[in-house]
């Protein structure tokens, strides 16, 4: 099976548990206005890549990733679900600990297969209303919260990740909109509050795109670790 793989990073510790190996998937449907890959939103370009030849590159670092494992990302890895699938599979069959690193925007039978060959979701909870969600990303909270009634139905594993923004998602009402949102689901096993960055404005100059955030700063230590402690209240 051939899928389009836009980067492969080797030894992260971020995206997931232990050490991993990242597999960065072509395509997305959203279009998040502070996306740090906005290199991975088109599905015609990325380089094709076969199962095989990705699990060749895996086992280069398969000795480290037997501590950690396998993390599938992108863009949106759910757009070419089935590779995913066989990826995990393979990871599976080297007992490799695999991750999903998404939206929670797609859900179908191919999603439900690769989540039968995945041993932990990192669903990215972008903003707690449907309207503010529309306007940031252009996709739909309802759906992610409906992908998230699937993984709870099924006790999938999830850690809960939310890049905190200055000025437009960092107040007091929207972190406690954000707990009662998540307070139901029992798979929830933890809840990342992620700084936002604009490391990635380099790659906005490149495509010639605007960066719809240039203006906005950079979340601190400090902005975390107020949204936490209300968050934890």
């Amino acid at each position: 099976m051939i899928g389009k793989v836009n980067s492969f990073h080797s030894f992260s510790t971020n995206d997931g548990p232990g050490i991993r190996a990242v597999i960065f998937l072509q395509g997305c449907p959203l279009r998040c206005k502070c996306c740090h890959n906005p290199e991975t939103w088109s599905t015609s370009d990325g380089i094709e890549m076969s199962v095989e030849e990705v699990i060749q590159k895996i086992k280069k670092g398969s000795t480290y990733y037997k501590k950690g494992g396998v993390t599938c990302s992108g863009g949106e890895p759910l757009m070419q679900a089935e590779f995913v699938e066989e990826i995990f599979k393979a990871c599976h069959e080297l007992s490799l600990h695999t991750t999903l690193d998404t939206s929670g925007c797609l859900l179908n039978d191919d999603v439900k297969k690769v989540l039968d060959q995945t041993d932990l979701v990192l669903l990215d909870f972008k903003m707690t209303t449907e309207e503010e969600y529309n306007a940031f990303a252009k996709g739909s909270l309802i759906q992610t919260v409906k992908f998230l009634d699937y993984l709870n139905s099924i006790s999938k594993p999830t850690w809960i990740r939310h890049v905190v923004i200055p000025g437009i998602n960092d107040t007091l009402k929207q972190t406690q909109e954000l707990k009662e949102i998540l307070k139901p689901y029992e798979c929830i096993e933890r809840v990342d509050f992620l700084p936002y960055k604009s490391l990635c404005i380099s790659k906005y100059d490149e495509l010639q795109i605007e960066f719809p955030y240039k203006d906005i700063k950079e979340a601190t230590n400090e902005d975390i670790e107020k949204i936490e402690a209300w968050f934890n209240e």
